[in-house]
């Protein structure tokens, strides 16, 4: 994505007053100058856009060294330019945001919040209870990505839930005749239908 910080067009003869505009001299100048401004404005465009990475051409090698990243001959401009803003964010300082999405992705929730403790120089983690490694993970993260001046206190919780279900069902009563019944054998009801009414 190239990004054109100057247009890249050149009129000489635009800079100079309109009764020297019209003198031969000028106008062959102009057409010896115009593709000299025209190449500068493209090398400034191109320095310009070699400053980030989403733009970036022939430093693109330069930065993956960084990284120890060794690019192969099928992968496209694109993906380097994607593998290199995603290595990118690992380094820390990290911002509140974009850690707790990385702790909600390694726990696999979306409930892991953060807070600043106001008037001092911490942050608050709030997580489900994880296992005990889990937790040692979190925070060898938090520690490797936290700006160094500040500290953080971790809560993990514990989520319960109630499970609740109601059913109803309409049974048909058959009565039998007097003296005709049997205990334990005659049929005294039917269930017509069942069906669940709440459950949460």
């Amino acid at each position: 994505m190239l990004i054109k910080w100057l247009e890249e067009e050149a009129d000489y003869l635009a800079y100079l007053p309109p009764v020297l505009q019209n003198i031969r001299e000028f106008q062959e100048l102009a057409k010896a100058v115009n593709p000299e401004i025209i190449a500068l404005k493209k090398a400034i465009n191109k320095v310009l856009n070699e400053q980030f990475i989403q733009s970036a051409e022939d430093t693109l090698q330069w930065r993956e060294k960084e990284f120890n990243i060794t690019a192969s001959s099928d992968e496209t401009i694109e993906f380097r330019r994607e593998r290199l803003i995603e290595r990118k964010s690992r380094k820390p300082p990290i911002t509140l945001r974009s850690l707790r999405n990385r702790l909600n992705a390694y726990i696999g929730t979306t409930q892991a919040e953060i807070e600043l403790v106001p008037g001092e120089y911490a942050f608050s983690i709030s997580i489900p209870a994880v296992d005990g490694y889990k937790f040692r993970d979190i925070q060898r993260l938090v520690e490797e990505l936290k700006p160094a001046n500040m500290e953080y206190l971790q809560f993990p919780f514990s989520v319960e839930r109630i499970r609740i279900k109601e059913e109803s069902r309409e049974i048909k009563i058959f009565y039998a005749r007097a003296g005709l019944a049997i205990a334990g054998r005659t049929r005294i009801g039917t269930t017509l239908s069942e069906r669940v009414v709440y459950r949460r």
